[in-house]
């Protein structure tokens, strides 16, 4: 993603068709509430979304709804082989925004690099 300007910026994507891009622009920004974008006309993959920030219920932290609309060209197929290969836009959406809550809380995204695996222990090897 290369931001272009205060309220645009242009996207290029690998996807199961291969490489797609387009040009974003956000139409409305309510800060600490809002973003609406879309994709402007000639996109390789017409979208457009939006993200609401909410208080939560007793002052619990933020909810955050995420609604996209967009169109794959691609047809069923594309979409069917999308959800089996982990390219779906609403599995991409939920780990982000589980990524985005991860370092909101604890201040970093949590990994597995460089943790050991470790040895199997005497009990998992099968004891004589």
């Amino acid at each position: 993603i290369t931001a272009t300007s205060a309220n645009e910026s242009h996207w290029k994507v690998t996807a199961l068709s291969g490489t797609v891009e387009w040009d974003s622009l956000i139409i409305n920004d309510e800060p600490d509430a809002l973003i609406v974008w879309r994709s402007r006309e000639g996109a390789d993959v017409p979208n457009a979304g939006s993200v609401r920030f909410e208080a939560a219920p007793g002052d619990e932290g933020t909810e955050v709804t995420v609604a996209i609309e967009y169109d794959t060209r691609g047809g069923a197929l594309e979409k069917m082989l999308a959800k089996l290969t982990g390219e779906d836009a609403g599995l991409q959406v939920s780990i982000t925004l589980k990524r985005l809550k991860a370092l909101m809380e604890a201040g970093e995204i949590p990994t597995t690099e460089g943790q050991s695996v470790g040895e199997p222990q005497a009990s998992a090897k099968g004891k004589k």
